[in-house]
């Protein structure tokens, strides 16, 4: 059975390379759907943190990443608005501490999944089709991925932030790995609250990491 899995995951993935869909060319960039975080304790909190590991990050949540052109820019930025009419503000609260993950980068991870999950999951069927390529990071990865994860792939051209792998954060570092700093950090975190009104959903070009190079729209929610 195991051989079956891994023979019909190689005849995926070879078919992925091939398809001219999963091509990126000069006139396509990378973009994400996020959640910006606001001034306030949670965004003075996430710089904090980010300065202390030596980067420098626009705080944010990522709800969706996905490559286009500039027309394709032009479809999602309408569905986003259609969206955003429909939708409440909404509050979140983050975990106590960071977690750092096998790519170099820390976490600081959302304590209440639910809301954040059925907002990728909605909006991941609504832009399922609203794509022209793929990104770099994801592409980078590609030969590492699961049977699930090149599932995925065909469908939303990632493998990540899709319904049923999704870990919604704010990344506070791209590059670093130092446990024993982000145990101090997670040290002084603990037993201490951190909650932030999510009141609009932006749209914007990022760059290979995933950090916001810059955010071309904004949409505000219902109150």
């Amino acid at each position: 059975m195991k051989n079956i899995l891994k023979i019909g995951s190689l005849m995926l993935f070879t078919s992925l390379l091939e398809a001219k869909e999963f091509s990126q060319d000069k006139s396509t960039k990378e973009y994400g759907v996020y959640f910006l975080i606001p001034e306030g304790e949670v965004k003075n909190k996430a710089l904090d943190i980010s300065k202390r590991l030596g980067n420098d990050i626009t705080p944010h949540i990522t709800v969706l990443q996905t490559v286009c052109n500039q027309q394709t820019v032009l479809d999602i930025q309408r569905e986003l608005n259609i969206w955003s009419e429909s939708q409440r503000v909404f509050s979140i609260q983050f975990q106590d501490k960071i977690v750092g993950n096998d790519d170099g980068k820390t976490f600081w991870n959302i304590q209440d999944l639910k809301k954040l999950n059925e907002i990728n999951k909605d909006l991941s069927s609504k832009l399922e089709n609203l794509r022209d390529g793929v990104s770099v990071q994801v592409k980078n990865k590609l030969h590492t991925f699961s049977n699930q994860e090149l599932i995925d792939y065909k469908k939303y051209g990632r493998q990540s932030y899709v319904p049923g792998n999704n870990n919604p954060h704010i990344t506070v570092s791209y590059t670093t790995d130092d446990k024993l700093f982000i145990d101090q950090i997670s040290r002084e975190l603990k037993n201490k609250i951190f909650k932030q009104e999510i009141t609009e959903v932006s749209f914007g070009e990022i760059d290979d990491s995933g950090n916001i190079v810059k955010t071309i729209s904004t949409y505000k929610l219902v109150k």
